[in-house]
């Protein structure tokens, strides 16, 4: 078992089988650099076993505590894309090598909404006990009029895996 399923099963979490995607684009684009590997999330949604959940306007069908559910569960989605995009590569313990660099985080909400720094702290904080001391990242999180499929949540990650 690698470090980060360790530390997410400590916490009652696993990462989930990476979703393709939605429409005409891929979930994930690679970048071999002198550094290493630098990989790029497309924007992920909140789906657990192939099905949508915490669909819905922040504020108005969902509160701040689905809310943050779904920031956690959308982070988990963004592990593991930018595991698979490096699996073939580094191994199935890819992610024991990964450094998150920036998550862009969409929060689909009403017009007054301004607990983002909550929601984001859900995902960021997750990160940080995922990847531990490679998990510290830059981050921008804004509130939006809507997002595909009405989900609730959206995030895209920059990796670096050495």
């Amino acid at each position: 078992m690698s470090s980060i399923a360790a530390r997410l099963q400590a916490v009652g979490l696993a990462l989930p089988s990476p979703m393709g995607a939605a429409a005409n684009y891929v979930p994930n684009v690679t970048t071999k650099t002198a550094d290493g590997w630098l990989v790029h999330t497309a924007g992920q949604g909140p789906y657990r076993d192939g099905k949508l959940h915490h669909l819905g306007c922040v504020g108005q069908e969902i509160d701040l505590a689905q809310a943050c559910d779904s920031a956690r569960l959308v982070t988990l989605n963004v592990l593991t894309q930018a595991q698979a995009a490096v699996r073939a590569v580094l191994g199935e313990n890819a992610l024991d090598r990964a450094r998150c660099l920036r998550l862009g985080i969409f929060v689909y909400c009403v017009a007054d909404f301004t607990q983002f720094d909550a929601v984001a702290d859900a995902a960021s904080d997750l990160m940080l006990t995922a990847l531990g001391d490679a998990g510290p990242h830059a981050r921008s999180v804004a509130g939006v009029p809507a997002l595909p499929l009405r989900t609730s949540f959206e995030i895209d990650g920059i990796f670096l895996f050495r």
